[in-house]
């Protein structure tokens, strides 16, 4: 089984049930548990028993017979959750980079790391000083 609950925030109106029904559609699509227009996805519920809050329950076994694999659920929860109270205006919108003066690319210098008959490794090529800090950081002469 899956849980998640998601809370709103006490500083702005509560969301209406189709809000709320929206909400736990996009993140059960977020995390893969369900994706729009996939019929074998895993079966879900959301339960609203309390203002401000909505719980997300799922089983994790899809229709097809496949798993889902909940690696970095909590990540994409995240993320889902901070676009929509952005589009809900609960949060600023994110700022937008600003253009940076025009870098000049250096080439990073080639190193070389080889394994010799002898079974030693050696290391060749450049010869900075952040390089060769590095590398006798690493146990190279």
């Amino acid at each position: 089984m899956w849980v998640c609950s998601v809370r709103s925030d006490s500083r702005h109106p509560d969301l209406t049930d189709s809000q709320w029904a929206e909400v736990a559609r996009r993140v059960v699509a977020a995390t893969g548990i369900a994706p729009d227009g996939d019929p074998d996805a895993c079966r879900w519920i959301a339960v609203r028993n309390q203002a401000r809050l909505v719980h997300v329950v799922a089983t994790l076994a899809r229709e097809d017979g496949g798993v889902h694999h909940t690696y970095r659920d909590a990540f994409h929860v995240q993320t889902e959750c901070h676009r929509i109270a952005t589009e809900l205006g609960h949060l600023p919108p994110a700022p937008r980079p600003t253009p940076r003066a025009q870098e000049t690319h250096v080439p990073a210098p080639y190193i070389t790391i080889t394994a010799e008959p002898s079974g030693s490794v050696s290391a060749k090529g450049a010869s900075d000083d952040l390089s060769a800090a590095l590398l006798k950081h690493a146990g190279f002469q």
